[in-house]
């Protein structure tokens, strides 16, 4: 019995050794693995430091199911290297047991348009020291409409010396939006974040108080200073104020051309309004209805911190309304209503405005090229373009140089819509190959730095080609139309081995157009199209009915008539494929509204 009692004794105080020492091997084990975990952690958070975010993944992925510190780090750098919905992921797992999980939820859904969610996750953990955080909330409130709440954390964030929020703040005391209207502090908030250099937004805001005389004394010179220094950062509202100073000699002197040059700018920046501003300005009486109306209901501009649009303005739409009524298209209830709430200096600004276009911009061309064409009425339009500095290629048909057509053109000019400006051409003594196709050569008075390549390559069936032109002349618009097509035949009309066919989109005015591989390169001349004579060495030879039918003159015949006339070019092979936007931008310079005038007997 004593013995078994031993035994019994041994056995518990065996089992109480073996339990010490599986706890002190677990001690261990855990030590060892919380060293771990820290070393892991320590790395990736240098790496974090350093925004190498890929590695900090990398090296956290053996403990990312274990550790909420891990699958914060982890988050944050899915979101910096934009990948959104992993972000998410991880700050979902993270976020009951890191409360920093949740600051990085809310980032992620503000990035994801999800505003009220953003305000949920980031409003109870907000740091109020944090000014990024205090923006994010500020921006959310502002975009679900709640504008108290945003201008609330908007100017704790502006106060903490934050550029973006005090530009944000100048703008809710500019607009009255969530606290009282107040030009004194949207003034100051706006230089604030000006005085920064931070980005063009406050600077162009600044520039239009001093354009109204708004709390400060009205100075046009003050505010022409400020929207040039924004318009060097590239902003589009900037540039198009630019182009609205100029047009009406507002804090510098008159010019026009200056003008469209700073529309087309705002244009290509993402400015809507520019190139409908430029048409209305040249005669296009819809457009100036258009204007009219945009800016009577400031329908293009969105109560937001990037507006491009045009705010609500009296003395834009009363002049805008009064252009549209002296071309012909006027809206009488329209105008009516802007006057009734029009002040009297406003009526007079628009008035002064109006007469002033009257008198500059009331017709499309310089004092020379009027005097020049005066004597001649206009004939017909087609487009040509340069293919170096001073010499252009058109049809034949367009220039009428020769006596077998009907009509001979007298005179011939080039419109440039992006300069605004009037070329006359000279007619070249051309010399024409044996077999004679429908091109032509004009050279210019003016030398230009223009070069088209030319390609080295044939087009085989099935290629995409470009055309960019003047289908219908300038009943369009002013400026030149692009259409894409594909190569039908390699072989032209009555199998002229000179050309090939296109189903790119051509009309009358299309004449002349050049037409692009997607490399950008020069493949040919289109010539017919929609009705027009289609001809060959042998003469006319019937009608095209089909306006999806393009007949271009070859590349290969293009070389041989610039070299049998020692004009310079240059040569490409077709290689890397462009975007029809950069063709389009790189080309569109160089191609002329060609214009016909016979001269006027009667």
């Amino acid at each position: 019995m004593l013995q078994g009692y031993k035994l019994f004794i041994l056995s518990k105080i065996t089992f109480f050794f073996i339990f010490l020492l599986f706890i002190f091997s677990s001690t261990i084990s855990f030590s060892q693995n919380s060293n771990d975990f820290e070393t892991i952690l320590n790395s990736a958070k240098e790496k974090y430091e350093v925004d190498e975010y890929k590695d900090v993944i990398e090296i956290l992925n053996p403990i990312i199911e274990d550790s909420p510190e891990a699958q914060y780090y982890t988050g944050f750098s899915y979101f910096y290297l934009n990948d959104d919905q992993s972000a998410l992921q991880f700050f979902l797992k993270c976020k009951d047991t890191y409360d920093d999980c949740n600051i990085g939820l809310g980032f992620t859904y503000f990035y994801l348009n999800e505003y009220e969610l953003a305000v949920k996750y980031l409003e109870p953990n907000i740091d109020y020291e944090d000014a990024n955080e205090l923006y994010f909330l500020g921006y959310s409130y502002n975009s679900l409409g709640n504008y108290t709440k945003g201008f609330e954390f908007s100017l704790k964030c502006a106060e903490l010396d934050d550029a973006d929020c005090q530009n944000n703040i100048g703008h809710y005391y500019d607009n009255g939006l969530g606290t009282k209207q107040n030009d004194q502090l949207a003034f100051y908030w706006y230089s604030k974040s000006h005085e920064q250099n931070w980005s063009p937004h406050p600077t162009t805001s600044l520039a239009a108080m001093y354009l109204d005389g708004r709390f400060v004394d009205q100075s046009y010179s003050k505010a022409f200073e400020l929207y040039e220094q924004a318009a060097e950062k590239d902003f589009d509202r900037a540039n198009y104020a630019l182009g609205i100073m100029y047009e009406h000699g507002k804090g510098t002197s008159y010019n026009y051309k200056k003008a469209k040059e700073y529309y087309m700018k705002a244009f290509d920046l993402g400015h809507e309004l520019a190139l409908d501003r430029i048409d209305a300005l040249e005669g296009d009486q819809f457009k100036a209805k258009k204007l009219g109306e945009i800016y009577r209901t400031g329908s293009f501009y969105d109560v937001d911190y990037i507006s491009q649009g045009v705010p609500i303005d009296t003395v834009e739409a009363l002049f805008w309304y009064k252009v549209a009524e002296y071309l012909g298209s006027g809206d009488a209830e329209s105008f009516e209503a802007v006057l009734a709430i029009a002040s009297d200096k406003e009526k007079q600004e628009a008035s002064k405005n109006f007469e002033f276009w009257k008198k500059n911009l009331g017709f499309d061309y310089d004092e020379e090229t009027l005097e020049e064409i005066t004597p001649y009425y206009l004939e017909h339009e087609g487009t040509g373009f340069y293919i170096n500095s001073e010499y252009l290629l058109t049809n034949m048909h367009v220039a009428h140089v020769d006596d077998n057509y009907m009509f001979k053109c007298d005179k011939i000019t080039g419109y440039d819509p992006y300069s605004g400006t009037y070329e006359v051409y000279e007619k070249v003594n051309t010399q024409y190959l044996p077999k004679i196709e429908d091109v032509d050569l004009l050279k210019s008075k003016q030398k230009h730095n223009y070069e088209t390549l030319i390609s080295d390559d044939d087009v085989f069936m099935g290629d995409e080609v470009i055309v960019i032109g003047y289908p219908k002349g300038k009943e369009v618009s002013k400026y030149p139309k692009m259409s894409t097509g594909i190569v039908n035949s390699e072989i032209g009309t009555n199998n002229n081995p000179n050309e090939f066919i296109s189903d790119a989109v051509s009309y009358g005015g299309s004449s002349g157009s050049p037409v692009y591989s997607t490399s950008g390169n020069l493949v040919g001349i289109l010539w017919g199209g929609d009705n027009q004579l289609i001809s060959n060495s042998e003469g006319f030879i019937g009608t095209a009915i089909d306006p999806n039918v393009s007949f271009v003159l070859k590349s290969s015949y293009l070389k041989e008539f610039l070299d049998l006339n020692n004009i310079d070019y240059k040569t490409a092979k077709n290689q890397d494929e462009l975007k029809f936007s950069k063709i389009a931008k790189n080309e569109r310079g160089k191609i002329r509204l060609l214009e016909c005038y016979i001269k006027d007997d009667s």
